[in-house]
């Protein structure tokens, strides 16, 4: 290369970087659009040359996550039976040497526990061991596949009693550790947790927001052809196989259907499932050892299947409804009577409602955030109603990244989002923790990526990061719990 070309490369790359330095210190950090198709980011100098502060994670990784495997126990569940295991460590509120608070506390209005007390009051009299008592751990994607509510819920049967994963779908979005699922080609969702599905006639969806067909909506009236539809459930763990209880819950058949349920080519019973009526339960005893069974359906018409629930005969109950998309906003569109037969029967003591994170894409000022917080509260008033009894804990976000420069962030709204939905809960008694905070607060998103512990999509918890959520709730729940005893 000749010399006087290598001086004039060297002298464009100067004046191209001093181009860079000046448009930096000039323009704020922002979008600028160029027509209508395309846009340009001019990052600012600052967010050039300034790194991310990492959020310290060491003691969350410190923290026991193991799922303790348990099958049918003996469990004393009086009052002297307090938590005696690993999570002794694991104070709400204390710190560690760094000044970082080792369990994010629940938090309360009043700053009493009251808001609990009903819920803690069941636990203290001793879970009945013939009639099963309910949680009900409601939330978006990110708990989808028993994430987070399966350390829950094996915590708390472990220490209270209580046996099996509680409500299933015959068809779910995404598989669970406890259970391996497959289904006919035939079956069809429909829910109405995103938006509502304008195939069904009527807004009866079911505790989970959905239910599933064998015979698609719309019914043509005068066929006579008989269709079929059947779902194979095979358990995976002790404690799925502890569960000897089958309850299918369904309604709204015009016809009544035959069912059939078998196990390795042997029926083990025959019967039918009614016609009309939203609410109705098949109940059968599975012999002991069964580890996969299969449903066989057949009629003219298919029942709408809202799930079917393995269980013991008392105990506790933890059910996962991990809705894909969902912004917690579905609750005032499903009939009202019906959910409260299912909640009913169910007998709920206490709701965890998990939402927020599908809003935040869309959420460009604090006064949305505030808004979304009004849409929540108003969601919670309906719940209340519907089980005056039960207890509320509300869980608050995650962190949740953008891109900012080369980045990763805490989303600009994402606090105005965790007080707005927040004040929901103290406005309306419920308890409150927050994720946010206890995951290491602003940016801790990235710490956990690279911890292995979360996912690169910069949202959702790997399943080992989703029980050290579990984890924590749980711990601060159970020392909420003593302190009530």
């Amino acid at each position: 290369m000749k010399p006087h070309t290598t001086t004039s490369s060297l002298l464009f790359l100067l004046a191209f970087f001093a181009c860079i330095w000046v448009i930096s210190w000039t323009f704020p950090d922002r979008i600028y659009p160029i027509g209508d198709a395309f846009h340009i980011r001019i990052p600012s100098l600052h967010s050039v040359l300034e790194k991310t502060t990492k959020t310290d994670i060491t003691h969350i990784l410190a923290i026991p996550d193991t799922l303790i495997e348990t099958s049918m126990q003996d469990v004393d569940s009086t009052v002297s039976r307090i938590l005696q295991d690993s999570t002794d460590i694991l104070r709400a509120g204390e710190v560690d040497e760094k000044g970082l608070k080792v369990i994010q506390p629940i938090e309360y209005a009043d700053g009493s526990t009251e808001a609990l007390h009903s819920f803690f009051g069941t636990l203290a009299g001793g879970v009945h061991a013939k009639r099963a008592v309910r949680i009900l751990h409601y939330g978006d994607s990110q708990i989808e596949g028993d994430r987070i509510t399966q350390y829950i819920r094996q915590r708390l049967q472990n220490s209270f009693g209580g046996i099996g994963p509680g409500f299933i779908s015959l068809m779910p979005l995404a598989p669970t550790p406890d259970l391996k699922q497959s289904w006919s080609s035939n079956w069809d969702r429909y829910t109405n947790f995103t938006k509502v599905d304008r195939r069904v006639p009527h807004n009866q969806f079911g505790p989970g927001a959905g239910f599933v067909r064998y015979v698609p909506f719309p019914l043509q009236r005068d066929s006579i052809s008989v269709s079929e539809g059947w779902c194979t459930i095979k358990r995976m763990t002790r404690s799925a196989m502890a569960a000897h209880k089958i309850k299918l819950y369904y309604g709204n058949s015009t016809y009544k259907t035959s069912l059939v349920i078998e196990s390795q080519g042997n029926v083990l019973v025959a019967d039918s499932l009614q016609a009309g009526g939203s609410f109705h339960i098949f109940q059968y005893e599975l012999p002991q050892g069964t580890k996969e069974f299969t449903l066989r359906f057949s009629g003219k018409d298919s029942p709408d299947v809202y799930g079917l629930s393995l269980e013991g005969d008392g105990g506790l109950l933890v059910d996962n409804y991990g809705l894909r998309g969902s912004s917690g906003t579905f609750f005032n569109k499903i009939d009202r009577r019906q959910l409260k037969s299912f909640y009913d029967h169910f007998q709920v003591k206490l709701m965890i409602l998990q939402f927020g994170g599908n809003t935040l894409p869309y959420m460009h000022s604090r006064e949305q955030a505030d808004q979304f917080g009004r849409y929540f509260s108003a969601q919670i008033q309906t719940l209340k109603k519907l089980v005056p009894d039960a207890s509320f804990l509300v869980l608050g976000p995650s962190d949740m990244s953008v891109k900012e420069g080369t980045e990763f962030v805490t989303h600009p709204h994402l606090e105005s989002l965790r007080d707005a939905i927040k004040k929901a809960a103290f406005t309306n008694q419920c308890a409150f923790f927050d994720v946010y905070q206890s995951m290491g607060g602003k940016n801790s998103m990235v710490s956990w990526v690279e911890a292995g512990i979360a996912a690169k999509d910069y949202i959702h918890f790997m399943p080992n990061g989703a029980r050290k959520v579990g984890s924590m709730v749980y711990a601060s729940l159970i020392q909420d719990y003593n302190q009530f005893v």
